[in-house]
């Protein structure tokens, strides 16, 4: 997870906007499968062999915080360089965000 100082919406749109999310996502891509603004998107990684589910919570005003649960990986390996990966993913779209919403 990552809190960001933006408004949710922001935040929310930075998953779902094919555009934004090239901006900050650069070593992967994901497919929207389905959303509920504001509250939770659902995306296929890849080549669809697994899924990434990012819920959103609202901390102030102008603070969000992205939860990232990524699915379907074939074992405990995978799942800790996903986990590092995100990581980083997450680093970088704090600093992109947080930098664009002055």
């Amino acid at each position: 997870s990552k809190t960001v100082g933006v408004p949710i919406e922001v935040l929310f749109d930075a998953f779902v906007d094919e555009r934004t999310r090239s901006q900050w996502l650069a070593d992967g891509s994901m497919s929207l499968r389905t959303s509920q603004p504001g509250k939770v998107a659902h995306f296929d990684w890849g080549d669809g062999q697994t899924r990434v589910n990012v819920t959103f919570q609202e901390k102030a005003p102008a603070k969000a915080t992205a939860f990232v649960d990524h699915e379907r990986l074939v074992d405990p390996d995978q799942a800790e360089t996903a986990k590092a990966a995100w990581k980083d993913r997450l680093a970088t779209l704090k600093s992109f965000l947080e930098s664009t919403s002055v």
